[in-house]
This record gives C-alpha cells, sequence and structure tokens, in this order.
C-alpha cells in the first residue's frame, strides 16, 4: 500500500528574528536522512505568515539550493495579493522545486465562486505543480469537491489538494468526491494521526508537522504501511497519537514543537515570529517530556 509522509518544515530563527540557516539545513539532511518523503517549506509551520514577500523568497530558494533533489520540495506560496502568489510561485518553480502549495487568501471570506475564481486564475498564471492548501479554520471556507472537479477540468497542473481539517471524513470526502473521475490527484491530511483513515480511504499520506521531530518514527510508519505490516503500522499509529500533545503545549504550536528540536540537540531555540510568544516553563517542560518520549522510542 503506497503512502506519503511530507514534512511541514518548522523556520529556525535566530535572536534578530532572521533565519538560522545553519540550524535549517541540520533539519532538511535529518529528514533526507530518516527518509521522509519530501518537505513543505513556508506552510503554516514554516511561519509564512509573518514574513515579507523577500523572505520568504530567500528561504524557499535556499532550501532547494540544499535539498538540490535529494526529496521533494514544495514551497508555500500563497499571498494575500495574488500577482505576489504567481510571482512567488514561478519563481520557486524555476529555481526547481517539486511544485508549490497555495493556500487561498484568507480573513476576507469568498463565496464557493470566488475560490473557484481565484485557484482558476491562480493556475493559468502558474507554469507548474499545484497543491491547494485547504484550512477552513484559517480562512473561512472550504475548498470541497465540486470546486475541486471544477478547477481539475481546466487546470492538469492542480495536482493534489493538503485538507487541514481534524475530522478525517473531511478528507475521505474528498478521496471519495475527486478520486473517481481523477486517480492521480494527491490528498493528503493535515493531521498526523489521520494517516491510517486516510490512506486505507484511497487517499496518498500527510502533510504534518510531527514529523520535524520524530523523522525516524514517521518514516518507518510509511515503511510499514508500504510492507502490508498492519502490527507495526497500528504500533506507530499509537505512538503518534501519543505525540499529538505536541499541538497543545503553545499556541500556536511552533514554540512548543522548537523546543522538543532544541532539547534534541538541532541548534534550534524556541524563538517564532509574533505573535507566538517562547514556552513559559510548564510549556519547556512538557516539551521536554515529548523529547525524552522520543529518545524512548528510538531505542525500541
Amino acid at each position: 500500500m503506497h503512502a506519503e509522509y511530507l514534512c511541514p518544515t518548522l523556520t529556525a530563527l535566530t535572536s534578530d528574528g532572521g533565519v538560522d540557516f545553519e540550524s535549517q539545513h541540520r533539519l532538511y539532511d535529518r529528514l533526507i536522512e530518516a527518509g521522509i518523503d519530501g518537505a513543505i517549506v513556508l506552510g503554516s509551520s514554516g511561519e509564512f505568515y509573518a514574513m515579507t514577500l523577500d523572505e520568504c523568497c530567500e528561504l524557499g530558494l535556499d532550501a532547494i539550493r540544499h535539498i538540490a533533489g535529494r526529496m521533494k520540495v514544495y514551497v508555500g506560496c500563497g499571498r494575500l495579493k495574488m500577482d505576489e502568489t504567481v510571482e512567488l510561485s514561478n519563481r520557486m518553480l524555476d529555481a526547481g522545486a517539486t511544485g508549490v502549495i497555495v493556500v487561498g487568501p484568507y480573513y476576507i471570506g469568498a463565496s464557493e465562486e470566488g475560490i473557484f475564481s481565484y485557484y482558476d486564475e491562480v493556475a493559468s498564471r502558474v507554469h507548474g505543480n499545484i497543491l491547494i492548501y485547504n484550512y477552513p479554520e484559517r480562512t473561512g471556507y472550504d475548498v470541497t469537491p465540486a470546486i475541486i472537479n471544477r478547477l481539475l477540468e481546466r487546470h492538469g497542473n492542480i495536482v493534489g489538494i493538503k485538507d487541514t481539517v481534524e475530522s478525517a471524513t473531511h478528507t475521505q470526502a474528498i478521496v471519495k468526491g475527486v478520486k473517481a473521475e481523477h486517480p492521480d490527484f494527491l490528498v493528503y491530511s493535515g493531521f498526523d494521526n489521520n494517516l491510517v483513515p486516510t490512506v486505507f480511504a484511497g487517499g496518498n499520506g500527510v502533510i504534518a508537522a510531527i514529523s520535524n521531530m520524530a523523522p525516524e518514527l514517521c518514516a518507518s510508519w510509511i515503511r510499514a504501511f508500504k510492507a502490508d505490516d498492519l502490527k507495526e503500522t497500528a504500533r506507530i499509529h499509537a505512538e503518534i497519537c501519543r505525540l499529538m500533545d505536541i499541538y497543545r503545549i503553545t499556541t500556536p504550536f511552533m514554540p512548543g514543537m522548537k523546543k522538543v528540536l532544541e532539547f534534541q540537540g538541532m541548534g534550534f531555540t524556541d524563538r517564532s515570529l509574533a505573535p507566538a510568544v517562547t514556552c513559559d516553563d510548564a510549556a519547556a517542560a512538557a516539551a521536554e517530556r515529548i523529547a525524552s518520549i522520543l529518545k524512548e522510542e528510538s531505542h525500541v
């Protein structure tokens, strides 16, 4: 059974808010060595929303250069201004990105026709593969199977979707509603613990952040799927469910997860861009417990 785990990479920051490229490269190399299928740079985990267009471009181009084809690289290019979305997307694709991932306009909301029109124009102007980033909790609207099918009738470069909706049934509805007519369309859940129901329903895997701090475990999970090893698949599923607490120790979750990487010696600190703040004592202790769980798992 085929499945993929793509990592929406965290962004390592210096004390002045710039990118710590040395630690960033260390993270990419760790993902590659573990066998993770690809990186999503400048997703929500990467804090794209708090960066300028130039900062996003610099980070995206650096990732493409450093990874150098050793795993897939999708770059988050969704900007509030469509021209910036198109410009950033085409620069990343020209530099060698596998594709781009585009969240629709957020804050203002949109009708079904507005959502279709946005992605219709983006796809017509971007000359490469696009993943739709569906995140209703943040955008205020849902990119439904009906919208996706309309888009696929017009654009062969829309190749998949990241569905960041906690209910697995929502992602399964996309699988059911789109893949019957478009079997090569890629459907990924945005939640680590939804890998099993997504893949068993006919989806392609997850784009989910636990792989930043546990890439070996996540890659082992994919290998178990591919080997049809249900016992190991179930064991790792239970371990991933145990690790889901990482998303609740800080709001947003990035400082807490970065703190785990700090305890793992990855060179990260919990510095994150506003409105995120560094960990308080309780959050730091929770992150340390998760780092200890991962250390124990590595010896199983």
